[in-house]
């Protein structure tokens, strides 16, 4: 345990001395989120006056959706397992294997970097900021803010769970990108359109991790909880499925691993 520690802690202490040594990747990481954010906001707005009948949201709270949605895609370059399947084909992990450090833990944190550290906690803050700036917001019950908060990171968790099982769907299926690019369509499209304009398609898009920790943290912020409680054991059995298939795709794909894929 202190070892795994130690790594993380060092994980971070080197993505912090990344951002001082090396200022311009992240002002240009800065740059980006803040052009993601007002294209974000531009089409949210456009989209709030066509569709504020049916959502029932107003200008508000879209812009607190495009900071969540935001926040939580960053979840996956938080602690993921990404781009494994050229960690295995070069024979990355095979370094790994030799070392005191637990591999699965190492490949979760490969892809952690210095403008991440900086920029997930600080859209943390501007939301939080929002929720005490807006007065619908302050006036809710306190039980409302902390299942929203629960609400908000069960579906990060989900979303590195999925990254994470299909990236290390590599052990098996070495040409898997093509999945993991899928996936983070059909998430793009559920967080641009909201699940509520495509549940006349199907009602699992609420099931996604971007509906989650969006979509259904605002409508809990509004005050509308029935939603969550309905879809609540969905959550659970969805949790319990990805954990047990991410543990039995480590345990046999490390039994069949071979250094070079």
């Amino acid at each position: 345990m202190s070892v795994m520690l130690n790594f993380i802690l060092e994980k971070i202490r080197i993505c912090i001395r990344e951002n001082i040594e090396y200022k311009a990747n992240l002002w240009t990481a800065i740059l980006a989120n803040v052009a993601t954010l007002v294209v974000y906001n531009l089409f949210f707005f456009v989209y709030s006056d066509l569709t504020s009948q049916l959502i029932n949201w107003n200008k508000y709270d879209f812009l607190l959706y495009s900071f969540l949605s935001l926040a939580a895609a960053k979840a996956p370059l938080l602690a993921s397992v990404l781009h494994f399947n050229h960690f295995l084909l070069s024979g990355g992990l095979n370094s790994i294997l030799c070392k005191p450090i637990n591999p699965f833990l190492f490949s979760s944190l490969k892809s952690l970097h210095g403008p991440i550290i900086f920029m997930f906690p600080t859209l943390i803050l501007v939301i939080v900021c929002l929720l005490v700036y807006n007065s619908n917001f302050s006036s809710l019950m306190y039980n409302n803010y902390i299942l929203a908060i629960f609400t908000f990171f069960v579906g990060m968790s989900l979303q590195v769970l999925v990254f994470s099982a299909l990236n290390s769907l590599a052990f098996f299926i070495k040409s898997n990108s093509f999945m993991v690019r899928i996936y983070a369509q059909v998430n793009q499209t559920n967080r641009s359109f909201t699940p509520k304009m495509l549940d006349n398609l199907s009602f699992w898009f609420y099931l996604l991790p971007s509906s989650i920790s969006g979509y259904i943290v605002i409508e809990i912020l509004l005050g509308r909880v029935q939603l969550f409680y309905d879809i609540f054991a969905y959550i659970i059995a969805l949790f319990c499925v990805l954990v047990i298939v991410l543990y039995l795709l480590w345990h046999y794909g490390l039994r069949r691993y071979e250094a070079f894929g």
